[in-house]
This record gives structure tokens, sequence and C-alpha cells, in this order.
């Protein structure tokens, strides 16, 4: 059973990821998945918060990661509100069963050959 954790790094990033498996005494390993990085802007009059993947294409429920319990400094329980915004966040990145169930429609001979014929070569021969 995953549950959702906040952590604060000791390089100074947070992040909010599913736990899926704690670290123990035989490891300092905890295994996450859908790792979203926290990211505060402040402006002159207003405070807002975004989050992006912590690691470029890892937003997928069957990747997993690896996340040292030694690199932790701070560990809670996200607030509602955060959970939600990380749903949404991740529901972006995430396929949906439309996107799963998307055929690669077949082209014949002649279509791809009429593709072909419309790219423009940019070979160096050329002066563009």
């Amino acid at each position: 059973m995953s549950e959702m954790r906040q952590f604060k790094l000791a390089t100074g990033e947070e992040i909010i990821c599913e736990v899926l498996e704690w670290n123990d005494d035989s490891t300092d390993l905890i295994v996450v998945r859908n790792v979203l990085e926290i990211q505060y802007i402040v402006k002159e009059t207003f405070r807002m918060c975004t989050m992006r993947p912590y690691m470029l294409q890892q937003i997928q429920n069957e990747y997993f990661q690896t996340l040292n319990a030694m690199h932790i400094t701070m560990d809670a329980k996200p607030a509602e509100e955060t959970v939600e915004s990380w749903r949404e966040t991740c529901s972006y990145f995430l396929p949906t069963e439309e996107d799963e169930q998307t055929e690669v429609e077949e082209i014949t001979e002649e279509e791809a050959e009429n593709i072909l014929n419309n790219v423009l070569d940019f070979s160096k021969k050329k002066l563009h």
C-alpha cells in the first residue's frame, strides 16, 4: 500500500511522491514513484507554488525510483490541497485509457510516397 509523503532534501529541494517501500535496517533506499518537485515563486504582491517532474520522463505508474534516506532532512504527510495539486499535475503527465487504446493507422505505400515527396530537402547543397 503506497502512501503520500512530502520530503525536504539535503540539497534544498522539496518533493512530493508516493512511497511504495520504506528503508529498513538492510538498506537506506526508499522506493518511490511519480516524484514531483515543489517550486515556490514569490513576486512582489503574491506567492504561488508549482509542481514539475523531479526527473525527466519518470512520471509513469510502472516507473519506480529510489531515494536515499540519508538525503532527507525532513519528512511530512502533505496537506490535502498539496495532494490534490499533485494528482492534477500527475494526471497531466500520465497516459489516459484513450491514449493507451489509440492504434497506429496503417497507410499504403502510395500514401507514404506522397508524404515523403512533401518533405523539403535541407541538405548543404542548397542555399536557403
